[in-house]
């Protein structure tokens, strides 16, 4: 809302210097009551000041918080891509130390394959031997 402008009104044209005695007589102007007007106009533009001041506070307090749940939630996002990061890191060391395992199974096959023979065999001689022991006992 715009104040409204008040105007003065112009005086009246002068009239020529010869003619003094006839110059007629300016209405007088009521200068309390353009003061009261203009008091009034400074009252009201004050307490729109006063009212845009408050929205003012109202929004920066709203901008802050605003900006704080932003901060909050950015810090967030941080500690979140750091948690992939990491897990995505971690997750790759146990890709390699499964491809690593399963590298090494056939071997570790062959040789548990070869230790189960070879338990086999003693098993057998020991048997074996455990016979011979029984037969020259009776």
């Amino acid at each position: 809302m715009r104040p409204r402008v008040v105007r003065r009104s112009q005086p009246p044209p002068k009239a020529p210097a010869a003619k003094p005695a006839k110059r007629a007589a300016a209405p007088p102007v009521e200068w309390p009551k353009v003061d009261r007007t203009l008091a009034q106009r400074r009252a009201a533009q004050q307490k729109r000041l006063g009212a845009a001041g408050a929205d003012y506070a109202v929004a920066e307090a709203e901008r802050d918080q605003a900006e704080q749940v932003l901060d909050a939630h950015q810090h967030r996002i941080a500690d979140l891509q750091a948690d992939v990061d990491r897990l995505n890191d971690q997750l790759e060391e146990t890709r390699q130390a499964l491809r690593d395992a399963r590298k090494h199974l056939p071997r570790l096959q062959r040789a548990f394959h070869q230790a189960t023979r070879n338990a086999a065999a003693i098993r057998k001689r020991r048997d074996t031997e455990q016979q011979r022991l029984n037969t020259l006992e009776h």
